[in-house]
């Protein structure tokens, strides 16, 4: 079963796939994270809701972009692209992996410290049976998927959104390379993919990571913005004022 929210006036919450899928209103229609085919259809369904409350028609561009290039976020792109004809905007630097470099796997002694968590982290870490069923097709693995899709454009990170002034891409490596938040400079608004989920009711910065180096410099820079209002990959929103500065990192428990 799918649920769609809308937390604040220009961020709808679509869960009911493997990740979480946002929608952001405004002249344009984003779509962030359309994780598979499930979320695709719900994603649609919401656009069409939203084109009937405005007539029966909407003239309003629509655009699909994902935070990182891992199968749980991108799954359900090409078949939203076919449904809605949007525009596929993505980081530059997803452009290695489409032309044959394979997604760096996290070493077995970044994995080994997360056991102790994994019971906590159930709700929010997605199953390989759920991925793996998220569509009629299985892609054959979750850091080395492939896409379908047309991407129209390539946009470098800590640039704004195409056709928007509201949301800013910003580059949080770590987790993957190809890794963004979103950011939202007026309403204190953060998309974080797997950058950071929701755990015990507050901001984590996800303990899975490929790269210890730039995850540790990721969260120096993320803790210095201005966030009230966090939105996860997985888990639950966060809100609240000075949230960055509250968010945990993995080995942290109080």
């Amino acid at each position: 079963m799918g649920q769609i929210t809308n937390p604040q006036p220009d961020v709808y919450l679509i869960t009911g796939g493997v990740c979480n899928t946002y929608l952001l209103s405004g002249e344009r229609l984003t779509v962030v994270d359309p994780g598979s085919y499930r979320a695709a259809e719900l994603a649609f369904g919401l656009i069409q809701e939203i084109c009937r409350a405005n007539g029966g028609h909407s003239s309003r561009p629509i655009d699909i972009t994902c935070t990182h290039f891992h199968l749980d976020h991108f799954n359900g792109v090409d078949h939203l692209q076919k449904l809605t004809g949007a525009s596929v905007i993505l980081n530059d630097q997803v452009k290695q992996f489409l032309n044959g470099r394979r997604m760096p796997l996290p070493l077995p002694h970044r994995i080994l410290p997360l056991l102790p968590l994994r019971k906590q982290m159930d709700h929010v870490i997605p199953r390989w049976e759920n991925i793996k069923h998220s569509r009629d097709e299985v892609r054959p693995s979750l850091f080395w998927p492939r896409i379908k899709a047309e991407v129209n454009s390539w946009i470098q990170p800590e640039s704004f959104l195409p056709g928007r002034e509201d949301w800013k891409m910003i580059a949080s490596p770590g987790h993957s390379p190809d890794s963004v938040c979103l950011y939202n400079v007026g309403s204190k608004t953060l998309i974080t993919g797997d950058t950071i989920f929701n755990l015990d009711s507050r901001p984590w910065f996800h303990p899975f990571v490929q790269d210890k180096i730039s995850a540790r410099e990721t969260r120096r820079r993320l803790k210095e913005l201005e966030v009230s209002a966090l939105y996860p990959g997985h888990g639950w929103p966060v809100q609240g004022g000075n949230l960055m500065a509250k968010a945990l990192g993995p080995r942290r428990r109080n």
